[in-house]
């Protein structure tokens, strides 16, 4: 039923963590939102530059996640309407060659071998510069000429890829190990080769035992010392659970605990306060400058796009379902300014895009943008796809709210004919959440106390969070060729960012129990070079010749250490949305007559 608000209750793998969650639940068609994100895609298609064979005003990162969204779309849609521009970028493109992810959803959707051939030659890439048991057991690697340790805190090393090609650096970052995990596990979904199994394995132990601090993903830890870093990014924990979800469905019944361990980490990291606002919307990159690019404002889609994949392979009654659908929709529809009676598409169009318009702010709090930024569009579209395949059935009725908007004219395709590509939903159910159904009465006074406080907090902890330590850069000496799963071979003949690092912090410095040492990123114009820049290669290295008006701005990424000041999670979290449930109408009996004393209806199930 149109307009109805859900609160679920997610009971995690720690029993003291209970998450109370607002679903706000809408009717507009499935075709309704396919026109939507389809206009997005083709806003951003416009700068196809059939020239170079890339798409200007998008950094090279960023352009592989917006191909892989693409990519989806068709598959979500069942169809190939992208398949020859996707197919003209990775022709064209010297920098397209081996990104292995966005060429492996490719392969899943068109089926197509030659996609498919370039994700097994960046997977070969990357795997020369993974960590044998042999490499651990020796505590040296074929490729670095200094030593790593076997093992950090009694877990080997084994299974961890190095960041970047420079023989001096022993940094193994989350973007690579968890990129490549997923990409091992969608190659062994498609080959049923062992050695990507093996790879996916490995990997997701290392990932488990050495970046996981029992809520996130962190961002990465230096085998030469064994400091980690404490910073917190969406996609690090959005790779994983996508590679996971994959690698615990096609797996069997001996790696059932992963799919348990997912549960968790799903839910710890949808209520993660470092990235999830108040009012459930991702903040991630929310105080940066809009109007240039930087590659955090396209992460938080990875995030989602990971969330998707764990919806999909999920059956569709589990419970991992609701909690995805959830959030998910929390991004898409503003719980704000929703309405009973309003059955608007309200998505991030109400609070990051100007009435009437599919032009979407990197912002997703907002504020809206009336101007066409193609790294809104392409942050936007993982949140867009996923809510077209999330739609209610096509007997309910509803109505079009949002007019195309006038698409910039794309550059001509020929797309080849014959029959659609058919997309089958697995059914393999991830255990662990349990969700009950319930009405939450008296909230709206102590949320509103929390969130006020939350907004103090904010003020008097900015300046504590910000690094104080000295920056450093690593001295690489370029890129691994095509090691990144979004990079290609050619990459290191243009000026990139570095990706810098604070000085890990000293012991007493550390959180008690935590993983030492503490690295923030930033973006920096430091370092650049004509030829052979200082370029850590899997550190979301930004393209100048593509986008030369790339600015930085806002702070750095959160830290995952960052307390909660004695309030759970929960509260952080979900405050605003409790409010609104004290504000919803009565509830009516089946003959409409008001029952004005009742408090705020409690719903078992979307209607």
């Amino acid at each position: 039923m149109e307009g109805q608000y859900l609160f679920w209750t997610l009971h995690l793998s720690n029993p003291r963590l209970t998450v109370s969650f607002q679903k706000p639940t809408s009717n507009v068609s499935r075709s309704d939102r396919q026109v939507v994100a389809k206009s997005v895609i083709d806003s951003v298609l416009s700068h196809f530059n059939g020239s170079t064979g890339s798409i200007d005003r998008l950094a090279i990162d960023q352009s592989a996640h917006f191909l892989s969204s693409v990519v989806l779309y068709d598959t979500i849609t069942s169809g190939s309407t992208n398949k020859a521009a996707v197919k003209s970028i990775f022709d064209m493109s010297t920098f397209f060659r081996g990104w292995g992810i966005a060429a492996m959803h490719a392969h899943r959707a068109y089926g197509d071998m030659s996609f498919l051939q370039i994700a097994m030659s960046t997977w070969n890439s990357l795997n020369s510069f993974s960590i044998a048991s042999g490499d651990a057991d020796a505590g040296r690697h074929p490729l670095k000429d200094i030593s790593i340790l076997p093992s950090c805190k009694g877990e080997t090393s084994t299974g961890g890829v190095f960041w970047t090609r420079g023989p001096q650096s022993t940094v193994v970052n989350g973007e690579t190990v968890c990129a490549f995990m997923a990409l091992s596990a969608y190659l062994f979904e498609a080959t049923t080769d062992t050695k990507y199994y093996d790879a996916a394995s490995l990997s997701a132990q290392f990932i488990k035992a050495h970046l996981y601090n029992g809520t996130i993903i962190l961002d990465s830890i230096d085998l030469s010392n064994c400091s980690s870093s404490e910073v917190a990014i969406t996609h690090n924990s959005g790779f994983f659970i996508e590679g996971l979800s994959v690698f615990a469905n096609y797996t069997g019944s001996d790696d059932s605990d992963w799919a348990t361990f997912l549960s968790g980490l799903m839910g710890t990291t949808i209520t993660f306060p470092g990235w999830t606002g108040s009012n459930g919307i991702i903040t991630e990159a929310s105080d940066a400058d809009t109007s240039t690019s930087s590659f955090i404002q396209s992460l938080k889609g990875i995030f989602i796009r990971g969330l998707y994949t764990a919806w999909e392979q999920s059956a569709p009654d589990s419970d991992a379902v609701k909690l995805i659908e959830a959030f998910v929709l929390v991004q898409v529809f503003d719980p704000w300014s929703f309405k009973l009676t309003d059955s608007k598409y309200n998505a991030l169009l109400d609070l990051a895009s100007a009435p009437g318009l599919n032009e979407f702010s990197p912002s997703w709090p907002g504020p809206p943008v009336s101007q066409h930024l193609p790294w809104g569009q392409a942050a936007a579209i993982d949140v867009l796809n996923a809510a077209i395949d999330m739609a209610p059935s096509a007997q309910s009725q509803a109505t079009t709210l949002i007019p195309p908007s006038t698409a910039p004219t794309i550059p001509p395709f020929t797309t080849p004919s014959g029959a659609p590509i058919s997309k089958a939903k697995n059914t393999f159910k991830i255990v662990g959440p349990v969700f009950t159904v319930i009405a939450l009465v008296g909230t709206a006074l102590i949320s509103t106390y929390i969130f006020h406080k939350r907004k103090h907090w904010r003020r008097t902890d900015a300046g504590a969070e910000s690094p104080s330590t000295q920056l450093s850069t690593f001295n690489d000496e370029g890129p691994i060729p095509g090691v990144h799963p979004f990079m290609s071979p050619g990459i290191g003949k243009a000026p990139y960012f570095d990706k810098v690092l604070v000085t890990p912090p000293t012991s007493n410095d550390m959180t008690a129990g935590a993983a030492s040492g503490s690295a923030v990123i930033n973006e920096s114009r430091d370092g650049l070079a004509s030829s052979n820049p200082p370029v850590p290669v899997l550190s979301m290295a930004l393209s100048m010749e593509l986008h030369p008006e790339l600015g930085t701005g806002g702070t750095p990424p959160p830290r995952a250490d960052r307390t909660n000041h004695g309030h759970s999670t929960i509260a952080i979290l979900l405050e605003r949305l409790n409010q609104e449930l004290a504000r919803l109408p009565p509830r009516r009996d089946n003959s409409n007559q008001a029952s004005e004393a009742e408090e705020p209806p409690e719903y078992n199930e979307a209607v």
